[in-house]
């Protein structure tokens, strides 16, 4: 019996272990992205959901101004076309294009994108804005203004 506890007990510390706020963290680390600095992050993974990449760009563009928010496009095979997709808002500090992939390498969703509050030093209290959770998107704007 005493086994089966602890069995369950490590399952469920792994679990905890590598949450979404934990994979975040980590993939910023390997990738060597100051995220310090600002409030809250979205992390677009390029090539995910068509109208989540849309939504994600159309507010970055309504939010190109706002220096709290870091926005990462990943999963970027080709910068140079990304760049001429996004033209102006390639300019802004708080605009990283990746296209290392080490998003992938940490686990991290390559489908919908990331919302992640800077919940303290320590981590992060992430939201996906998958289609169906739009609401993600107007928290953010109203939490930034």
């Amino acid at each position: 019996m005493r086994s089966k506890l602890f069995a369950i007990s490590l399952v469920f510390f792994l679990l905890g272990c590598s949450s979404e706020a934990n994979r975040i963290k980590s993939y910023l680390i390997d990738a060597e992205i100051d995220y310090k600095p600002y409030q809250a992050l979205v992390i677009v993974p390029y090539g995910g959901c068509s109208s989540c990449l849309q939504t994600a760009f159309d507010f970055m563009a309504r939010m190109e101004n706002d220096g709290s928010i870091l926005f990462i496009i990943s999963n970027v095979n080709d910068p140079r076309r990304m760049r001429l997709r996004l033209q102006d808002l390639v300019s802004n500090d708080n605009l990283i294009i990746d296209s290392s992939r080490k998003h992938i390498n940490q686990g991290l969703n390559t489908m919908y994108p990331y919302i992640a509050y800077r919940d303290g030093e320590k981590g992060f209290d992430v939201r996906i804005a998958d289609p169906y959770n739009e609401a993600e998107w107007v928290e953010l704007e109203s939490r930034m203004n």
